[in-house]
């Protein structure tokens, strides 16, 4: 295969395969997430990379969204939606499991940008790749000429938009809001209430986010739609253990327009060391649409090392001040004995309340 590409598509046949692409369309840069792809559907090309002893490690694929293959001609479509890096692949019995680390999101070629103004140039596109290509293969050894290699400048925000935009051509999914997430960031700001830094969280190879208890986490959700229709009232829902992560902004969150950006803030709690919790945040509408887009972030959550060494050392302060009168004797006076003993007991005591609003 070489340098070659592959084109892993998932398609509309189920809920779940377009709620998989709709996830992995939205996903931040560096997610992990699993494609199951039945043998007789694999091309006879690629099932050596996948059986090699590396599993496929590091093949780039193209994820490309497609009709059914049973769907009526005039109805089908391809759509090209994101890069990403095959991580391994398992086969048990006749089905192979991708792992897949997502990557940016393809630069359309020109042609492909002239057709999918509508959705006749889009059923053009994909019922001439089908006359050339078996209709019934789910991952190609061939790479879409839909997008452009040549064009290596990381546009994520534009060229996301411009996906969304071929999407909501398709009929049905013209009035469906789309979205896109970043990582998780935490804000640090001055006494003039100032932004001075915005960095984001760590992230595992296995994709699970590392956040700090007691340190706010937010995500940034930017969303899109062709129509705005205030009958199907939407909405963002998010899920999460309460015991380990708090919602903290973002907690009744309607999408009351086409398109636009919406922060939510989550408070992780105090912990044992390295918990492992999950949140997830879903689109939701009345009334109830059969697709939604669900993300799933795992999260590792670690314990506040920084804020753990100052109360110890504001302990080891206050338990000296207690124990240095007697160190120091009558060399000083005694109402100064008692005021540096009582300035420890207060110390402790500060320490001591602290501990009780954790």
């Amino acid at each position: 295969m070489g340098n070659e590409i592959l084109t892993l598509f998932s398609s509309n046949s189920t809920v779940q395969y377009t709620k998989d692409v709709f996830s992995v369309l939205s996903l931040p840069r560096d997610s992990i997430i699993d494609f199951r792809y039945q043998a007789q559907h694999v091309d006879n090309v690629v099932k050596p990379i996948f059986n090699n002893r590396q599993n496929g490690a590091g093949t780039r694929v193209l994820i490309a969204f497609r009709s059914s293959a049973l769907t009526n001609e005039e109805k089908v479509f391809i759509v090209p939606i994101r890069w990403a890096v095959v991580t391994g692949v398992k086969l048990f019995s006749d089905v192979y499991t991708v792992g897949l680390k997502l990557q940016g999101y393809p630069s359309f070629s020109q042609n492909f940008r002239n057709l999918c103004s509508d959705f006749s140039g889009i059923n053009r596109y994909a019922k001439e790749y089908f006359g050339s290509h078996n209709a019934a293969l789910a991952v190609h050894s061939v790479q879409l000429d839909a997008v452009d290699l040549n064009d290596e400048i990381d546009r994520e925000t534009i060229n996301w938009r411009s996906i969304v935009e071929v999407l909501v051509n398709i009929p049905e999914y013209e009035n469906y809001h789309f979205l896109k997430s970043s990582s998780f960031y935490w804000e640090k700001y001055n006494t003039q209430n100032e932004r001075i830094e915005h960095n984001y969280f760590p992230r595992r190879d296995d994709g699970k986010f590392v956040l700090t208890e007691g340190k706010c986490a937010y995500l940034e959700l930017d969303y899109y739609s062709k129509n705005y229709d205030p009958t199907l009232r939407r909405q963002i829902d998010i899920f999460l253990d309460e015991n380990n992560i708090r919602k903290a902004k973002g907690l009744r969150t309607f999408l009351e327009s086409r398109y636009g950006t919406v922060i939510l803030g989550f408070q992780p709690q105090k912990v044992v060391n390295n918990t492992v919790t999950e949140i997830t945040v879903c689109t939701a509408s009345q009334p109830v649409d059969v697709i939604q887009t669900d993300l799933e972030f795992p999260v590792i959550i670690r314990k506040n090392r920084t804020y753990k060494i100052i109360k110890a050392i504001i302990m080891g302060v206050g338990a000296g001040l207690v124990a240095l009168p007697g160190i120091l004797g009558d060399s000083v006076d005694l109402q100064i004995n008692i005021a540096i003993a009582l300035s420890g007991v207060l110390v402790i005591g500060i320490n001591n309340y602290l501990e009780s609003k954790e």
